[in-house]
Order: structure tokens, then sequence, then C-alpha cells
């Protein structure tokens, strides 16, 4: 099974966000990014995650206000558009420009 680093970074607005980094077979790999529904977390790719890391390096974040993210007191921060830059983030500030999609429900 492949293990995976916690991975910490920021939000467009400041907010900490938390991702799980698999690191994949090499550092040239290409990146899968992860995506969780409305309601869960990064441990819904568990059993995923290691098997696409034989290929890919694997991104696999939890949106705000869940799983290891930070809670963000403003309610109207907790719709598509903010989740999609948070994405966008994590890809930046990993000097991600390409990545393979993989999401369930509001993740996907």
């Amino acid at each position: 099974m492949s293990e995976y680093r916690d991975l910490r970074y920021h939000a467009a607005d400041g907010l900490q966000l938390y991702a799980r980094d698999y690191p994949g077979p090499t550092p040239a790999a290409p990146v899968a990014l992860c995506m969780h529904g409305l309601t869960r977390n990064s441990a819904d790719f568990a059993g995923l995650a290691p098997r696409l890391a034989r290929h890919y390096r694997v991104l696999v974040a939890d949106q705000r206000g869940r799983g290891h993210s930070g809670y963000d007191p403003d309610p109207v921060n907790y719709h598509p558009g903010t989740y999609v830059r948070d994405m966008f983030s994590l890809l930046d500030q990993q000097q991600v420009a390409q990545a393979l999609l993989v999401g369930t429900s509001m993740g996907g």
C-alpha cells in the first residue's frame, strides 16, 4: 500500500487547507487530483489512491470545512466556485499545470 504525506496549503483567501499527497512512481509522474463529495473527506479515496499512485502522483483534497481543512466561518464561501478556486490553489502551489480529475458527488 502506498503511503501519503500530509500536505497543508492556503486558499486564495488565506484559509489553511489539507490534502493527502501520494508521491507516485517517479518525481515526473503525471498528477491525479481526487475530490470528495459534499459531506465526505479525503479518506474516501484511501482504497483508490494507492492504486492510482502506481502510475500517478495523487493529490486528495479535503474541501474547506471538512476533514483536516480549516473551517470557513463565512457560509457564503461554501459553494462550488470557491471549491474550484481552492483546487486551483492546490495545483498552483504544487506547480501542477495538468491533472487527471477524479471526483464523487460534489467533487465530480
